[in-house]
């Protein structure tokens, strides 16, 4: 029943407060995914909740050092902009300025950064043509992302084009930053 659902949501979304233990936040993480995840699952019932457990997540994924807790979280943050998609604008600056900070925090571990390029890879989706707004902060991580010689680009740059490809789709013009970054892909193409 939708009222059940909406319940439901408001726990999990509770849960997620600063205040709860790391074990409570990342055991809704995971029950909220299951439900974000459902093919019952509908937009208009989620949207009252989005805004607390979006602002949650992030704090979870910003606060949080354990890398599993924080690569969970971003789970549930990509498939909430999956499912919402242009619903999630109004929370896109929260979102997208939070990315630098987790991207240094990341430093060698590739498996978060791959997190950080799925989920700004969803933000594109979501925003679409105004995407181009968060450039003062994507054009740094792609630029590092595709870069041919830069140390972790073999193992994060199939994330990394989708995410390029994500800019690519949405960007209104080509500007000489984004032309670069497609020459990074020709010369990965050229060595291969």
């Amino acid at each position: 029943p939708e009222d059940a659902r909406q319940q439901v949501y408001h726990i999990l979304t509770a849960q997620l407060l600063p205040c709860e233990d790391v074990v409570v936040k990342l055991a809704a993480c995971a029950v909220l995914r299951i439900f974000v995840d459902d093919w019952s699952f509908y937009e208009d019932q989620f949207e009252p909740f989005m805004h607390q457990a979006l602002h949650h997540l992030l704090r979870i994924i910003q606060h949080c050092y354990d890398f599993d807790s924080q690569v969970q979280s971003f789970n549930v943050l990509c498939l909430i902009l999956e499912r919402m998609g242009t619903r999630v604008k109004p929370f896109a600056n929260e979102i997208v300025a939070m990315i630098p900070e987790v991207w240094e925090k990341a430093q060698d571990q590739s498996l978060l950064k791959i997190q950080v390029l799925n989920a700004m890879h969803r933000m594109m989706q979501c925003l679409g043509v105004s995407s181009e707004s968060t450039y003062n902060i994507v054009i740094p991580l792609l630029q590092y992302s595709v870069n041919p010689d830069g140390p972790e680009s073999a193992s994060i740059l199939e994330d990394a084009l989708l995410f390029l490809r994500s800019v690519l789709q949405f960007a209104v013009d080509l500007k000489p930053q984004i032309a670069e970054l497609v020459l990074f892909v020709c010369t990965h193409m050229q060595r291969s």
